[in-house]
């Protein structure tokens, strides 16, 4: 949850989002089993959606999606866990 609310609030803080609006919003958040309430989960999953009116790919330093792995890799190290970031056009 620590990392989707991280993800969240990065394009507010990070863009000129009056320039170049941003807006990343999770909406399902998944781990564990319904069955292991008090089990700590090995794996969990957020998906959601990226709004913007550039081409968020690219893998220079500018580009959103660069931008957003690079803080999803500090976040993930912050809680000693790995983490993936796969954006998908549509």
């Amino acid at each position: 949850a620590r990392i989707a609310l991280g993800l969240s609030e990065y394009p507010a803080r990070h863009f000129d989002i009056a320039n170049r609006p941003v807006v990343l919003t999770f909406a399902h958040i998944a781990s564990g089993k319904p069955d292991q309430a008090n089990v700590l989960p090995g794996s969990g999953y957020l998906a959601g959606t990226l709004r913007t009116f550039e081409n968020p790919f690219g893998d220079n330093e500018a580009s959103i999606a660069f931008t957003l792995n690079r803080e999803l890799q500090s976040l993930a190290a912050s809680f000693d866990v790995t983490a993936q970031l796969k954006l998908t056009p549509g």
